[in-house]
């Protein structure tokens, strides 16, 4: 297995900044978020989602790949935001993952709004459809991630929407940490059913408590410490014969994003995955 960073979790941090804190930690890839952030966040405190200081722009693949060089890494991948049927935006986004030497683009399934799940599955396959034929061009693989709120809230789900193509050209992100949100299915049977179609890991975790109102509500973990028994998916991982890429994408602030990602590599190596 090999442990990466999903920027996303270091939003203090310039992306060189982000770059040396991934290799000092002792993680030896980078998952870049790539996305023109809006005017209107840039004097927020920076956050994971808003004014994220760790992120490239749409057009900045060959910086993607000199920054990952300078700090010794490899790309991973790249995690644009792109609308489902937008498929010159999945073009641009693999033009750039190409120019970074990444093999993986993130996608997402649709949001669930409201609609049947039938046109929401149609619209979703006839996108992955796409966005196949273009990552065969380019070289890379489109991998959708398994996601809270989108159609395709579990493995089984991810599974349906890609059955058939080519897990070279299009695969599925398992997000351990979602899963416990919503989607979660047993996870020998999971990673058995996606078979080749695993192409990639979110690794972080999630709890439930009661909230004011006293109705339930997740949020956030630290790796060690929510629902999730990280170790033992680590484990389960390995029995399944992966080997591919596995990033930390820990959304918890317990600590600072900084001290998070070196507590988390601290752990891989007390399990003695790094």
């Amino acid at each position: 297995m090999r442990f990466s960073a999903y920027t996303l979790g270091l939003p203090t941090l310039t992306p060189d900044e982000g770059a040396r804190e991934i290799a000092d930690a002792g993680l030896t890839g980078v998952e870049w978020r790539v996305v023109d952030e809006p005017e209107q966040f840039a004097g927020e405190t920076p956050s994971f989602t808003r004014n994220n200081l760790c992120t490239l722009g749409p057009l900045d693949g060959a910086r993607a790949r000199r920054l990952a060089d300078d700090a010794g890494l490899e790309v991973v991948g790249i995690a644009p935001y792109i609308r489902v049927g937008d498929a010159a935006a999945f073009e641009r986004a693999a033009s750039l993952a190409r120019a970074a030497s990444a093999v993986l683009v993130r996608i997402r399934a649709p949001e669930r709004d409201g609609r049947p799940f039938r046109e929401l599955f149609a619209e979703g396959r006839d996108f992955v459809e796409e966005v196949a034929d273009i990552a065969g061009r380019y070289g890379v693989t489109a991998v959708l991630e398994i996601h809270q709120g989108t159609m395709c809230p579990s493995a089984s789900l991810g599974e349906r929407l890609v059955r058939g193509l080519d897990p070279r050209r299009v695969g599925v992100i398992y997000d351990a940490g979602n899963l416990v949100i919503e989607g979660y299915e047993d996870t020998r049977m999971a990673l058995d059913l996606l078979g080749e179609h695993l192409r990639h890991v979110h690794l972080k975790n999630t709890g439930w408590r009661r909230g004011a109102d006293g109705a339930w509500e997740w949020f956030w973990a630290p790796l060690d410490e929510g629902i999730l028994d990280a170790r033992e998916f680590l484990d389960l991982l390995e029995r399944a014969g992966y080997d591919g890429w596995i990033s930390l994408e820990d959304l918890s602030t317990t600590r600072g994003p900084v001290a998070t990602m070196r507590y988390n590599a601290a752990l891989l190596r007390e399990w003695g995955r790094l």
